[in-house]
């Protein structure tokens, strides 16, 4: 997979090692990929990027089959789990009847708070 890096040209030793790793486990996701080159190129080592790296560092990449609005309902979702986590583990578990979450309601409600 990765013929096209002779191994001359590589930083470091066990490079194309790490890429394959990565390559791998990020299942070859154009957007994953792009998260993991830009903690690369803000310094993080290779063997530091996986899938637990990307999915802490909040990062998001758009493309022609993401949109906004999609971006806006994730981060709804995540600010009420950072903020209210005990209400959200009860509304994740369903364990409360008619306990509903309505993103826009949410943004609209905190956005008006500040």
């Amino acid at each position: 997979m990765l013929g096209f890096i002779p191994e001359r040209c590589s930083p470091c030793p066990g490079f194309r090692r790490q890429v394959s790793r990565i390559i791998e486990e990020l299942e070859n996701s154009p957007h994953e990929l792009v998260k993991a080159i830009y903690l690369v190129d803000r310094g993080e080592a290779l063997t530091g990027i996986g899938r637990d790296a990307i999915d802490d560092s909040f990062l998001y990449a758009f493309g022609p089959d993401s949109s906004f609005i999609s971006l806006e309902r994730e981060a709804a979702y995540e600010l009420f789990e950072t903020f209210w986590p005990d209400t959200y583990r009860l509304w994740e578990g369903n364990s409360v009847p008619g306990l509903r979450f309505d993103p826009e309601d949410f943004l609209n409600r905190l956005c008006a708070r500040n």
